[in-house]
This record gives C-alpha cells, structure tokens and sequence, in this order.
C-alpha cells in the first residue's frame, strides 16, 4: 500500500503551503528489473568496508576485473569532466571573493525580496560577535574555492515546505558554489511533500515512525526526526529535476538481523545489507558522474530496514544545506531522538551552520505550562549545541500565529510571545545569534495584515505563510546572513583595533 499522508490538520497545513507540482511518469518495478538484467551494476565499482557511517556499497554481479574496469572509467569520466567546467573560470581574486560571493548571492535572491511596506528589515542579533564565526569562516573559504559550506535546518512546517529553506540555499550557492540539494526523505512523510529541484515519488511498503501523540517515546528517528520502517518487500523513488549530485549517500540504521538494501542508481544497482552485531548508525556512499539522476532504494524482504533519508551531494567547493524539518515539530521531540544515532548522523554531515526554528506548535500543547515549554526550548539547544559545538548556530523566533482567545477573537496567542523573548533570551546567552521573524512580519497580531495583503502573504489558516511569504521570507533571512557575513567578526574588529593602536 501507498504510504499517505495522516488525516488531520498537519497534512492540511502542508497542503496549504506546498507548490502544486505536474504528474511525472514513474519508474516501474519491471523498468527497475529490466534495467537491473540489462546494465545490473554500479558507477564506481565500490568495495565492501566494515559497519557505521561511510560504508561503502558490496555485492553486485560484476566480476572484480569488470568493477576495476567501471572504477577506472567513471574516474576518467568525472576528472575530464571536471577539468573542462574549470578550463574557463576565473579564479577569484582573493582580496574580494568573499564580497563578490555575497554580491551574486544577493543577486540571486531578488526576486523574492519584495518591497511590501508590511514586511520589516531584520538584522540578526549577535551581541557577542562570535555566534557566526564558523561560518563566516566556511563561507569565505567556498568563495575562494578552497573549502565547503554545511549548513543545516531544524524546524516544523514553515521549514519542512522547503520554500524559505530552498531560497536560501539558492542564494548561497549561486553566491559561493552549488554542491548539491543535500538531505532528502526518499519516503514521502506527507502527501504534499515538496523538495527543491528533487522530485520524490509515491513509495510502497514503508511505515513512517516519528514522535506523535501516540509514540512519545525515546528511539532512533534519525537525523531529522522520522524514520521508514519496512518489514518486508518495499520501495522508495526519487530523481532530480533543478539540481545535480555526483555522490549520493544513504542513511539507515545497522543493527542485529537488519535485511538488505538495494540501490539503484539509473539502472545501476548494488546491495548492502543493514545487518550488525549492534545497533548503530550507518550509511552508504555511491559516486556517479555530475548530473541528473533517477534513485530507487528496495528493502528486499529478508529482515527489518529503518531508512532514514538521501543525501544528495557533488564533489567540490561551495555550499550544500539540508533541510531537516517536520510538519508538527516541537522543540521537545528533539529530545526524544536516540542521542547515539542522531548525532553520528549529524555531524558526520559536519554542519558548520546550524539553524533552529521552533515555537508555532509548542502552543498546541495546552497541558504542558510555559514554564515547560521554556525548558524544553533550552534543553533541545543545550544538547544541539554539545553534540556539534564548533558549528555557527542561529535560532529563528517564532511567527506569529492569530488563534481564537477567550471571546472568539482572532489573536497572537501569549504563550507565543513570551517564546519569541525567552528564545532570544536563551540563543544569546548559549552563543547564539538571533533572527526575529515576528518583528520582520510586523509584530503579534500581523498574520491578519499579511493576510490582506495583495497579493495575500498568508494563508487563510493564519499560520503559515503563502508560498510568496515564504520566498520573501528565505529572502530576508538571506540578506540577513549576507549582512552578518560582511560585518566583520569580533576578533577581526579587535586586531583591527590593535594594529591600528600608536
């Protein structure tokens, strides 16, 4: 059976807020099987290495003189390839690459900027002048070809649409390098599931497991907060449409009994089984040349497979962001995630950049007390901020929200605007910085201003933004950290000042 979207209100949201996207053909089971019996082999000619994260892919049909043989081709391939896109570059000048970088990258942006009165300039907070230092740094070495970029993205549904995420990871890579669109789901979590320029088909046999009202317990979710269960025979698809990869890399869970995985890549496939003594996190990395590409990943049936999502990557210098949000998530369920799994997950993706945006669904909870909610708010940023403490983080206030108060009107709950204080309160003090997106949109109460606007910035639910409103969003948070990156950092400021002393 087709995994769908849950009846409810969280699937409607994302209804709401998701571009509407043509029907494509997809590939079929047979079409998988025909081109398995006609190439039935990999790229890069890949060997088996040991348990965890990295593993490469094992077991194909081609003899070790054949795969030596891919290996050697695919390699020529891609240095040739490679060599003639850099023939005609420029190298940047290193005494401006960084401002050129923001230059294009601001560039790139506006066309979503707007210049809708309603909407507020919003710099980011960073009384320290240290909070973005890591990827001030990572950023400066993508503009000079000389490095990568990670950035990564925590949220509920404002972030989980990709709209405001997808802006500003265009901007950034048309800025400093497009490595990629990086994370993806393969396993659609709801029906209306949208990734920028990647195209994630209907999948069969996998059952989606996150935190819910009726599984709060601790377990692996993953790296993002959602795993894909499958017990038996099950499939996921998923192409690019508006972007490229030359290095697609799995992630899943090993542990005792696991069954076997089959990768296909544009008819060339391998397996890796997910079996360990142990329970621990893992993946599988396969190279191919630079472009589009059709993935299917099967769960053959011969044991339990937790998927966890597909990273879609190119070799080089720039920028790559993954965005890792959920309809419906709370700042809480972050601390639900199996400690050990996520965070071998996550810093194996080395974020130097990492961004939060929590708050909207945390007034859903009426039996938790604010108090509570506070706590929960800076105890996910504590362990966030341990498990990858050398990376740049950036908290991202609440929206603002218009529900019905105690006479049936429409207003910003107060649970609401005491989060959007004790928010900034908490990323300052931990060494963070600060966007205010209630203060870009106006204020509480500004949802019904959006609303009226022509043409409307959000939605009827006055919750989530339009698709414009998030695309104006991406774009303010863009020039906000293009800002950040030109103001130069502490440090900088104080030797400036000592070599300038007499």
């Amino acid at each position: 059976m087709p995994v769908t979207a849950p009846a409810g209100r969280r699937a409607a949201w994302l209804a709401l807020v998701t571009p509407n996207t043509a029907p494509r053909k997809l590939v079929t089971r047979s079409e998988l099987a025909e081109r398995r019996t006609r190439w039935g082999g990999r790229p890069d000619g890949l060997t088996p290495a040991g348990d965890g994260l990295g593993r490469t892919l094992g077991k194909t049909r081609r003899s070790a003189v054949h795969r030596r043989l891919l290996t050697a081709f695919w390699g020529t391939v891609l240095s040739t390839c490679a060599s003639c896109a850099s023939c005609d570059e420029v190298p940047p000048d290193p005494d401006h690459a960084l401002a050129d970088a923001v230059e294009r990258a601001r560039d790139a942006v506006a066309p979503w900027r707007g210049e809708e009165v309603l909407l507020h300039a919003t710099e980011i907070e960073d009384p320290s002048g240290h909070a973005l230092d890591r990827a001030r740094e990572a950023l400066d070495r993508a503009a000079r070809r000389e490095g990568v970029a990670h950035v990564v993205v925590y949220g509920g549904s404002h972030t989980a649409a990709d709209l405001y995420t997808g802006v500003v990871r265009h901007g950034l890579q048309e800025g400093f390098g497009d490595l990629g669109h990086g994370f993806v789901m393969p396993v659609p979590p709801f029906e209306s599931y949208w990734q920028a320029g990647v195209r994630v088909m209907p999948s069969e046999g996998w059952a989606s497991v996150e935190p819910s009202l009726k599984h709060m317990e601790p377990d692996t979710y993953g790296i993002a907060g959602m795993a894909f269960d499958a017990e038996g025979p099950a499939i996921a698809e998923l192409e690019t449409d508006d972007t490229s990869a030359s290095r697609i890399e799995v992630l899943f869970l090993a542990q005792p009994g696991g069954g076997t995985l089959r990768i296909t890549i544009d008819g060339w496939a391998s397996e890796v089984s997910t079996a360990s003594e142990r329970v621990l996190a893992s993946s599988a990395t396969l190279g191919t040349f630079d472009g589009a590409h059709h993935v299917a990943i099967e769960s053959l049936g011969d044991g339990p497979v937790r998927l966890y999502g597909v990273a879609l990557d190119r070799e080089g210098t720039g920028v790559v962001l993954d965005q890792l949000g959920l309809a419906g998530a709370k700042a809480r369920h972050q601390l639900l995630w199996d400690e050990g799994v996520w965070s071998a997950l996550l810093t194996s993706r080395h974020p130097d950049l990492v961004i939060v945006s929590y708050g909207n669904n945390e007034t859903d909870d009426h039996h938790l007390t604010d108090a509570e909610h506070v706590a929960h708010f800076e105890q996910m940023l504590t362990r966030l901020r341990a498990h990858v403490p050398e990376a740049s983080c950036l908290v991202l206030g609440p929206a603002d929200r218009l529900l019905p108060d105690a006479e049936g009107a429409l207003s910003t709950p107060p649970l609401l605007v005491l989060l959007r204080t004790a928010q900034r309160e908490i990323a300052l003090a931990q060494g963070c910085a600060f966007f205010d997106v209630m203060g870009w949109q106006g204020g509480p109460g500004s949802m019904r201003r959006l609303r009226s606007a022509d043409p409307p910035l959000a939605r009827e639910d006055m919750i989530h933004f339009t698709e414009l409103g998030y695309r104006r969003l991406g774009a303010a948070l863009t020039d906000a950290l293009l800002d950040a990156l030109a103001r130069p950092s502490a440090t900088e400021e104080t030797l400036s000042r000592a070599a300038e002393a007499p």
